[in-house]
């Protein structure tokens, strides 16, 4: 069984992983990034923008989850990670989740317990309570999003054709349904 408190404590905060991001950005890439380093250049303009400018349109502050602790699955790299986890930082700051992040590719064994139609998608967000027992996990993206991602594995998209549906809809939402997602899942 995995010990989410154990993986939480190794985790890192939001600051340290914006930290992280940039510094591999002006040192380079990472082992585990190598063959990835176009997105993580990419994702960090994405990061970075999104996590100086994006804000919260429902009332996070009125949940009181101060005895709830989240962890974040993900790596530089990931599209989705990058559209997402500014948002996910806010939500978890403002309702009092204290969050962490660890990075898949260094956690096998947690990212395994959480795969996702038995693939590594990320990020995923876990959120436990201070018994180490899950009250619930989301992810690896917002419904609508997920939904043109089994189109284009039915083949009805092209991987390009994809791509820029899936960003369209990223900028259109700026955050709105993942934040209502979210909302829903910690008001239970």
């Amino acid at each position: 069984m995995i010990n989410l408190t154990d993986y939480w404590e190794k985790g890192i905060s939001y600051p340290q992983y914006l930290l992280n991001f940039k510094s591999e950005l002006d040192q380079g890439p990472v082992p585990r990034n190598q063959h990835n380093y176009n997105y993580v250049k990419l994702n960090w303009s994405r990061t970075n923008r999104l996590t100086n400018q994006a804000g919260l349109v429902l009332d996070f502050d009125s949940i009181d989850l101060k005895d709830f602790r989240g962890i974040c699955i993900t790596e530089h790299w990931c599209g989705d990670a990058a559209q997402n986890l500014p948002f996910i930082n806010l939500m978890c700051r403002a309702s009092g989740i204290d969050l962490r992040i660890l990075y898949r590719d260094e956690n096998p064994e947690l990212m395994n317990a959480y795969l996702t139609n038995g693939s590594k998608s990320i990020p995923i967000v876990i959120i436990f309570d201070e018994n180490g027992d899950e009250i619930f996990h989301w992810g690896p993206r917002p419904v609508p999003a997920q939904n043109m991602l089994k189109e284009y594995k039915l083949g009805s998209l092209s991987k390009d054709e994809f791509n820029i549906q899936v960003q369209k809809w990223y900028n259109t939402d700026e955050g709105k349904t993942l934040q209502k997602e979210w909302y829903e899942m910690m008001k239970r």
